[in-house]
This record gives C-alpha cells, structure tokens and sequence, in this order.
C-alpha cells in the first residue's frame, strides 16, 4: 500500500491525517451485487483515509466550536455530528476541499486534481475485499 501523509500542529501536538492508495480493478472488471442482480464494473485507483476522521482533523478543519464530543481526545474519532456538517453547504467536505490540505495532499500523489467526498458503495466493498485479501477520495 502507498500512504500519502499531511502533519499539522494543534497546540503542542502534532497531528497527522494519512490517506491509503487503493489500486482499482486495472481492467479486471469487480463483480458487485447481490446473487441475482451481479454488475461486472471497473473502479480507478483511489484515495481513502486509513483511519476514520479525528477529532483533531474536524477541529483543524471546521474549527473549535463546531463539535462536542462525549469521548474528548484529538486522536479519537469525531462523534455526534449530523450528516448536514459532512455533507452540507459549508460543511467538512466543503471546507477540507476549499483548505490548503487538499492542494498539499494532491500535490503528493500522482492524481493532481479531485475532490475530497465520501466513498462510493463499490469503493466501500472494494476495500474491504482489499482489507480481508491482502492485510485505506481523493
């Protein structure tokens, strides 16, 4: 697996979010679906963040007021936020993509342009395929 890695300071601590390379299928069609309903489909190469996002990263990138956690730690995940902070106008995804992390991110690895977002079903299966074989968008 290749990781592509970005460090900030929070405080006194130095934070870090790494990102996964996950090959795609590179013309092996993945047959996804049920038994009946069985699609042969290709996915392209991406990036996924090897551990789920951290309090410190949403504190990094969404600022200090806009979550409360019941479990307080910066390297434990964030909790108790609503699909619209992640999704929404303004929300995480919005805010990382508009961030300067994006453009540092990219720059390491050899996709160059993109957008953070959230996976897609295929690419949820694919890693897990992935994860039980072989053992992490942009």
């Amino acid at each position: 697996m290749t990781f592509v890695s970005y460090e900030w300071i929070s405080g006194n601590a130095r934070c870090t979010f790494e990102m996964a390379f996950v090959p795609g299928t590179d013309g092996c069609p993945y047959a996804f679906g049920d038994t009946n309903d069985r699609l042969a489909i290709e996915i392209n190469g991406f990036h996924i963040g090897k551990l789920p996002v951290t309090q410190a990263l949403w504190t990094h990138i969404m600022g200090n007021d806009s979550n409360t956690p019941i479990h307080q730690g910066s390297d434990l995940p964030v909790e108790n936020v609503s699909w619209d902070q992640i999704v929404g106008n303004g929300g995480f995804l919005d805010r990382l993509n508009e961030s300067p992390m994006k453009t540092a991110i990219l720059t390491k690895t050899a996709l160059r342009a993109g957008v953070f977002r959230l996976p897609s079903e295929a690419q949820i299966k694919d890693r897990q395929f992935l994860l039980t074989s072989v053992f992490f968008g942009v």
